[in-house]
This record gives structure tokens, sequence and C-alpha cells, in this order.
């Protein structure tokens, strides 16, 4: 099959903003190729799951500026997007076999624990595996993450702390929809996921079905919180692995859909943004709770009061 690779050009020192943006279409499946940082990465942020980083020694000293390449179907949604976000003169699509792609993304991802009790295991590896009880099975595609970056664990980390078996969760930015089935796997009553992105939704409901968790875990298509009902849908836990700006303005309706006493978990935040975030929350009505940090991004969980 054929893929669209898409080059991304940007400035020197911006990477991490770029890959934040990304993040908060819902591509976390990225290659990073940037001389200032020394290496090649691909790294999977900013799903929204946040997920895998892997090194590999670049060409140095070409003078060359970061670029950042991300692959496609014809047809996905999301590359339109890319276009609302970045320039066209820093964008380049070419025309890619995915058999040597493929392979090598598989090659990559890998087992990972998300809790104590809880691990990610890519479909393909099922059989080769000594399955737990709890694993939860992702076939993550093209561009959605299989749970392996800083914001995804910190989250996981976060919601196996402050989620009580019998609770409810909201997911919102459900990207492969991999913290709203760990919801499920920690006894979650409830479970929707959101997601504004159709091929998202796709992914999502089918890692679903995959771990048998559709009893419990509903998911759908919506920008934020649209089409949820606060009367009806007030979680005891509200998750949001997005980026900052995009969490600030969550936060200001969010507690109409947390229950008293209840936790908003945000991610997606470099934590160069850390402040800004907290200061928000606390406007909102939150009580900080605990901040959880990781490389260049950080976790902020807040309790309404």
């Amino acid at each position: 099959m054929k893929y669209i690779q898409v080059t991304i050009t940007v400035s020197e020192g911006t990477v991490e903003e770029a890959v934040g943006k990304l993040f908060s279409l819902g591509l976390d499946q990225v290659e990073i190729m940037d001389e200032q940082i020394g290496f090649s990465m691909e790294a999977e942020s900013a799903s929204k799951n946040p997920d895998r980083t892997q090194l590999d020694s670049p060409q140095p000293g070409t003078g060359r500026p970061p670029q950042i390449r991300l692959y496609f179907q014809k047809d996905q949604e999301q590359k339109k997007k890319l276009y609302d976000v970045f320039s066209h003169k820093d964008l380049e699509e070419t025309l890619v076999d995915d058999k040597e792609w493929k392979y090598k993304y598989k090659e990559d991802c890998r087992v990972v624990p998300l809790t104590s009790q809880v691990r990610v295991v890519p479909s393909w590896e099922r059989e080769k595996e000594k399955i737990m009880e709890k694993d939860i099975f992702l076939d993550p595609g093209m561009a959605f993450g299989t749970g392996h970056h800083e914001t995804t664990l910190m989250c996981s980390k976060l919601l196996a702390r402050k989620l009580s078996p019998g609770e409810t969760l909201l997911d919102i930015g459900t990207g492969s929809g991999i913290l709203a089935i760990l919801g499920q796997r920690l006894g979650a009553s409830k479970v929707i996921g959101i997601d504004i992105d159709s091929d998202a939704v796709k992914v999502a409901r089918e890692n679903v079905a995959l771990n048998k968790a559709q009893q419990v875990v509903t998911i759908q298509q919506g920008d934020l919180t649209q089409g949820l009902n606060p009367e009806e849908e007030k979680a005891h836990v509200v998750v949001a692995n997005l980026i900052a700006e995009v969490v600030v303005s969550l936060g200001e309706q969010i507690g109409k859909y947390i229950q008293k006493d209840g936790y908003f978990i945000a991610s997606g935040i470099l934590r160069e943004k850390e402040e800004m975030v907290v200061r928000a929350l606390r406007d909102f009505g939150f009580q900080l709770e605990e901040v959880r940090r990781k490389g260049d991004w950080c976790a902020i969980c807040g309790k309404y009061a």
C-alpha cells in the first residue's frame, strides 16, 4: 500500500511547539530530525497518547533546519488539518511505499506498563507475550499511539491513583482510546471517550471492541464537550491529554462535567506552560492535587471542590 509522507520544516527551537500542535490534532506518530538536539526521534506525543521515542543517528553538520515527518493514508482527515496549522510553504508531500515503514513501525512498538497491573500490548505481539489479565491490546494504525509517550504514562499513573472502582470517567481527546480502555481496566462503571476526529473515533471504537470493553466504554465524536449533557454525564474523573491552551479553554467549562470532589487530570502540557495551566485551574475553582513531570512534559491533577 502507498502512503503520503508529509515533511514539515520548522525553525530551530520550535520543534516542541510544533509537536504540541500535532498532538492537539491527534497526531502522535512523528519522526523528528533535528541537529540541534542531536538525534532523529520518533515520538508519540502528543495522542493524544501520548507515545514512543526512538533515537537514531542523524547526519551532523548539514545546516538543515529541523524537520518533522508524518505518514497518512490518502484520505485521512487529519492530513488536511495540517494546512490550517502550518504554512503551506513549510509542508511537502511525498508518496511512499509502506512495506519498509510498517516493518520498522512494528519493530519499534513494544509492550509498555501503564500501571502496576496494566500493560499495553501491540495487537501483533499478542501471541508472543505471556498475557496478563488486565493487558490492553492496541492496533494504533498509522497515526495513533500505543501508550509510550510521557503524557500518556503520566495520565495513566494519575488515573490509577484517582479513579476508584465503580466510578465514572470522561476522556476528552481520546485518540486511540487507550485512557478510556484503561478506565475500564481500573474498574470504572462507565467511560465516555470523545474525539473531534472521525479517524480517531473509528480506531478507538475498534480498540474498545478488541479489548471487549464495549459494555463500559462508549466512544463518540465531538469537539471537547460537544454533545455531552452536564446534567446526566457528570464524571468522577475527567482526563484530557491535549495541549496547554486547549486545557485552559476547557477548564473554564469542565467543572459542569465533574462531580463534587471529583478530579480533572490534564496533560499534553509543556513544562514551560505549567504555571499558566495551574493558575487557570485555580481560577476555575480547582484545588491543585498533584503535578507530575517527565521530560519536557507535565501532567496536572486538580480537585473540583
